[in-house]
């Protein structure tokens, strides 16, 4: 799932596919092409550490490119949590 693409923004973001053996709540690959990969944990651990990987890449590398990618990255952490509920009696749409 893309969050983002050049079209409309500086970042090009998506939710990165993988096996779905290995694929939970804390290895779903958040991708900004050309920049960075992070799994969700590493986000949920520190976000802030992860922009400023993501920012270093940025050629561009201005505050609104940072709060526009920090709005991507909580948007992937949100489609995450309801894909792989922490309560896996909660009802998902890919149940």
């Amino acid at each position: 799932m893309s969050y983002s693409r050049w079209i409309n923004s500086v970042w090009y973001t998506y939710w990165m596919c993988q096996n779905k053996e290995t694929e939970n709540r804390q290895t779903a690959l958040f991708n900004i092409s050309g920049v960075a990969t992070f799994t969700a944990q590493q986000l949920r651990d520190d976000i802030e550490h992860c922009l400023d990987v993501a920012m270093k890449c940025n050629l561009l590398g201005r505050d609104d490119d940072k709060e526009e990618l920090h709005s991507y990255m909580l948007e992937f952490l949100a489609d995450v949590d309801k894909t792989y509920p922490e309560n896996k009696n909660e009802y998902t749409a890919n149940n």
